[in-house]
């Protein structure tokens, strides 16, 4: 048995709670998924779910950086792209 993802999971997880990047029910279906990924033994599943999780949040902080302060999820919508 592999123990290098539940390492992984545990790390993603305290993180994600520490910094408030996920509710408690959102840490907990992450980890039941995380789970469920790294049960299967082609490990690059469990990577490629972890690149997204650490590209997303990266992101998501790019992206709030640049909107002004008073920019609502409203204002974003009703903007024409």
């Amino acid at each position: 048995m592999r123990l290098w993802p539940l390492g992984c999971i545990a790390a993603l997880s305290v993180r994600a709670y520490r910094k408030k990047q996920l509710t408690p029910l959102g840490v907990a279906t992450a980890i039941v998924v995380a789970s469920l990924y790294s049960v299967h033994p082609w490990g690059a599943l469990l990577f490629m779910l972890m690149a997204f999780y650490v590209t997303a949040t990266s992101l998501t902080k790019v992206l709030e950086t640049k909107l002004p302060a008073n920019c609502s999820i409203n204002m974003i919508l009703k903007t024409d792209w």
